[in-house]
């Protein structure tokens, strides 16, 4: 039997820690936007070298990006979307 985990059922774990879950609800915008990154990514099959060359940037700035260290700008966010053949969405929910 396998000791891995699906990113869903890691975050579930994290979340029933509670100075996890305080620190995810002040972050989590920032979290979420890293998750979208990552997983278009992922979706189009690409590492983070080849998506910084796609839309022009370093692999260096692609993990940070990632890892929520940073967040990108509108327009890189319009290039990962075109890279990864994806749409690009913001929004505002009430």
């Amino acid at each position: 039997m396998s000791n891995w985990k699906t990113l869903d059922q890691f975050e579930t774990q994290l979340r029933g820690d509670r100075a996890f879950r305080a620190k995810l609800d002040e972050a989590e915008p920032d979290y979420l936007l890293a998750r979208e990154i990552l997983a278009a990514r992922l979706a189009a099959r690409m590492s983070q070298a080849a998506l910084a060359q796609a839309i022009g940037t370093s692999q260096s700035r692609v993990s940070k990006w990632e890892r929520g260290e940073e967040a990108p700008r509108v327009d890189a966010l319009r290039r990962i979307a075109k890279a990864t053949g994806r749409q690009l969405e913001v929004r505002f929910v009430a």
